[in-house]
């Protein structure tokens, strides 16, 4: 790959990343320090380890799919298109929720936007 299409694609990571942390941070949902650094590793371990397995498998399964990655990547972004508009025409709204629900782990945050980047590794 050419050098300004590994930046472009660097920001482009980095910038899902920011808005995922920054609406985590708006809405106030980890209200520790610890908490917050607990985040901001899971997003670095996460971009890590996300994009080394990206390298490990189009290195050694791209024979076996290239002949329809498209067709699982629209089928991906068809499900995700749709569930938003779903959601967006709800006539419920559900409230905000203030505090971390327990149960949930802080690790599953950066685990979205990470895995919908997986294919440009």
């Amino acid at each position: 790959m050419e050098f300004i299409t590994i930046t472009l694609i660097s920001l482009g990571l980095a910038m899902d990343a920011l808005t995922v942390s920054l609406g985590i941070g708006t809405a106030g949902q980890i209200p520790t320090l610890r908490g917050k650094l607990r985040l901001a590793a899971h997003f670095g371990i996460f971009q890590a380890g996300m994009t080394a397995l990206g390298w490990v498998a189009g290195a050694t399964v791209v024979q076996f799919v290239s002949e329809f990655d498209h067709w699982v990547a629209f089928a991906l972004l068809g499900y995700v298109g749709v569930n938003l508009i779903r959601s967006g025409s709800a006539q419920t709204v559900e409230p905000l929720m203030r505090t971390h629900p327990p149960g949930k782990p802080w690790c599953s945050y950066p685990l979205p936007p990470v895995l919908m980047h997986l294919p440009l590794a």
